[in-house]
């Protein structure tokens, strides 16, 4: 049976946007989408307010804070939201640029947080040049020197490497310069960089190849193309399929610097006339078109392709 409506209850897991801010000016953010300048507004709530919003979703097991648009260590009380979070038993997944704070503040944080807890510094390359190339603005020293500070002061195994592997330093991630970097880390979580430009097209960077590596795009391609007509044939009615929307899947959702709710961020940067309540009647119905990677054999291709949805 098809699930069109989820209450408060029913959410299980949260991603938490906090300032709507960044440090760095990294060139495939969805801060440079043409389509997406309007989330670009700085606003941090109180932490009374984002607390008691929290509070309205009394079965939370996960919180990832990794800010599409923002760095999320960059909120004035973020050291009480977490210590609200670990006393409430919620895993935190945090995503940083880490090239923020000094390193007693990353020990700080280290003490805070719980064994379930998990800390990610993302790094692109084993030299300045490389991580610049993509991390615009950070410094590759300083990443390393905070996270020696988090790992020297944090009782539990919990940080992460995560290396963005692109075109362009594809080769570097098994260098030996990367493979020292990458024993520093008590855990690995290494990805390939989402489809962006694929999808939106936004960036012209040949000389950068600041992109999936070729066979990844090509895959891509092929499997969106497929799943763009699947998902015109289903809404025209020529097609029977099935919608597998990531949140009602997870039962996730995003929030926003503002406390707005949302299923994904395709849907906070293309939907801007409606808000969401929990209701996916519409999103089942294929009602929207940037949901076309979520219908059922698309996302199985995309999956068994080693490919994310970009929801």
């Amino acid at each position: 049976m098809t699930v069109n409506k989820l209450e408060k209850e029913d959410i299980f897991e949260i991603e938490l946007e906090l300032t709507g801010t960044c440090n760095l000016n990294c060139p495939l953010c969805t801060r440079n989408y043409v389509n997406a300048q309007h989330l670009l507004k700085y606003n941090e709530r109180p932490l009374s307010e984002i607390i008691a919003q929290l509070d309205e979703y009394p079965n939370l097991k996960n919180c990832c804070m990794a800010g599409i648009i923002s760095e999320p260590t960059l909120y004035k009380d973020f050291f009480k939201l977490i210590e609200y979070f670990v006393g409430r038993g919620i895993q935190l997944e945090i995503y940083s640029n880490a090239s923020l704070h000094s390193k007693e503040w990353w020990s700080q944080l280290a003490r805070l947080l719980s064994p379930q807890d998990l800390v990610f510094f993302t790094i692109c390359g084993s030299t300045q040049e490389l991580h610049e190339k993509y991390r615009v603005g950070s410094s590759l020293k300083k990443v390393l020197e905070n996270h020696e500070a988090f790992k020297e002061a944090c009782p539990y195994p919990i940080d992460c490497i995560q290396y963005i592997r692109f075109d362009y330093n594809i080769e570097d991630f098994t260098s030996p310069a990367t493979m020292e970097i990458r024993k520093k880390f008590s855990r690995e979580c290494n990805i390939d960089t989402l489809p962006y430009n694929e999808r939106f097209g936004f960036i012209d960077d040949e000389t950068n190849r600041i992109k999936l590596t070729a066979e990844l795009a090509r895959a891509y391609h092929l499997i969106s193309t497929f799943g763009k007509n699947r998902y015109v044939q289903s809404k025209a009615g020529n097609l029977s399929c099935k919608m597998r929307c990531n949140s009602l899947e997870s039962r996730f959702i995003a929030i926003d610097q503002f406390g707005a709710i949302f299923p994904c961020f395709l849907y906070r940067i293309y939907n801007t006339n409606e808000q969401f309540n929990l209701d996916y009647e519409k999103i089942n119905k294929f009602h929207y078109s940037f949901c076309y990677e979520c219908e059922s054999t698309t996302t199985h291709l995309l999956e068994q392709s080693k490919l994310q949805r970009m929801s």
